[in-house]
């Protein structure tokens, strides 16, 4: 009974007005016959009624205050005891590794709308398709943001599932202090998973490109552009972020149509030397217009003429074979049939539609042709060192640290299997 009223305090409390008000009302009405309000009616209705209302209001909100006051000291010092009472107990905690599923356990739940415990509570769990979403952790600085969630949220993931090599959950830490990672290390090494831990910083044997991806140009580049925003600012004038996004951008594309790979130095070297620049877009060119060419003896060529002959077969005295022009479709049926052919390479021949060289490849040196030609060199020199200082204070750091140059700007031969 006291818990039922202690829960329903706000609708006690109204209830309890509403019959104290019309019993006073019906005990004490208002004293119209009272020779000194009959006066003020008489020469001032609108204070009579107002004198009239206010006397009526109190009638209903004296016994409301009064009861709220002493339903509110009841809840003070009378609910703490109702709730232990009532409090139920919760299910053995899911241990981590022995979970069906993946989730994170992040607290308790009991009653669903009130701060009250339940007599039957359950954990608060959040499964994986929720974890996919990210979460944030919000506090002041002590509050146990990382004691009380971080450690316990990691203990909780990292330990799912760790005897199992395909399902065991692996991620990446990314910190600044180290004591996280300290902290991580740990927990893998009490589920014996010590050497899964790897750790990318300047002093270890680990290198890193973070522009080695799938990405396209202009993301990457729009990345470093809001890098350089949150180091040092954003301006005004939305014209700076968006000469270095081209700028940048323009740079790694070259480098993926050129050398499939790009580092940030190759981005520093190339922006703050217009020269190379325009060297490496000439051996871009250079390089497309090789010619690829298949020989063949002749008595194979005769064998399979019917199949082989819409490819372009020609006679080459010069060498006593037969030549074509080399297609991803022709060396397919060349292998498939078990045919030995010789691929051979000509030069500078000013052949632009190799079939070996993809048209996307072709399309985006074109393209980085006409920025580099109608663009960036119409640009004023003053001008454009202003736009090459502006990344290049964060770029050069690159060139000038080699503990960073090592660790994000290896060559290529790291990513060779």
């Amino acid at each position: 009974m006291l818990q039922f009223v202690i829960e329903n305090r706000g609708t006690i409390a109204c209830c309890a007005a509403a019959v104290s008000g019309t019993f006073l009302l019906t005990r004490y009405p208002f004293p119209v016959d009272d020779p000194l309000l009959v006066i003020i009616h008489a020469h001032k209705p609108a204070i009579f009624h107002a004198i009239q209302w206010t006397y009526q209001t109190l009638c209903f909100t004296s016994p409301l205050i009064l009861s709220s006051m002493l339903l509110s000291l009841a809840y003070i010092f009378l609910s703490k005891h109702a709730h232990s009472a009532g409090r139920g107990k919760l299910p053995p905690y899911p241990t981590p590794a022995g979970r069906a599923a993946l989730m994170l356990v992040v607290g308790e739940i009991h009653h669903p709308k009130k701060p009250v415990p339940s007599d039957h509570p359950r954990w608060l769990t959040i499964p994986e398709r929720g974890l996919y979403t990210g979460i944030a952790v919000l506090g002041a600085i002590g509050s146990g943001k990382t004691s009380c969630c971080m450690y316990p949220f990691a203990e909780q993931i990292l330990a799912y599932r760790h005897d199992d090599t395909c399902r065991r959950i692996g991620g990446l830490i990314l910190e600044v202090k180290g004591d996280f990672c300290h902290k991580v290390r740990d927990i893998l090494r009490r589920h014996a998973l010590e050497s899964d831990y790897i750790e990318m910083s300047l002093d270890s044997p680990y290198r890193y490109n973070p522009l080695h991806n799938d990405i396209e140009a202009y993301a990457l580049a729009y990345g470093i552009a809001s890098l350089l925003n949150n180091l040092f600012g954003r301006g005004k004038e939305p014209f700076w972020q968006q000469a270095y996004t081209n700028l940048v951008k323009f740079i790694i594309l070259l480098h993926k149509v050129f050398y499939d790979y790009v580092t940030f130095f190759d981005v520093y070297e190339c922006a703050i030397n217009p020269d190379l620049l325009e060297e490496r877009i000439s051996a871009c060119r250079k390089r497309f217009s090789r010619s690829e060419h298949i020989l063949i003896e002749f008595d194979p060529y005769m064998a399979h003429g019917d199949s082989l002959n819409r490819h372009g077969f020609t006679t080459d005295s010069a060498v006593n074979r037969m030549r074509a022009r080399s297609s991803p479709e022709l060396e397919s049926y060349l292998e498939a049939h078990n045919i030995p052919y010789e691929i051979e390479t000509l030069e500078g021949l000013g052949d632009t539609s190799s079939e070996s060289v993809s048209s996307a490849k072709r399309e985006q040196l074109e393209a980085v042709e006409r920025w580099f030609y109608n663009d960036w060199k119409r640009i004023e020199p003053k001008l454009r060192t202003s736009i090459v200082e502006g990344i290049s204070v964060f770029l050069s750091l690159f060139d000038d640290n080699p503990a960073v140059k090592r660790t994000f700007c290896p060559p290529r031969e790291c990513y060779d299997p």
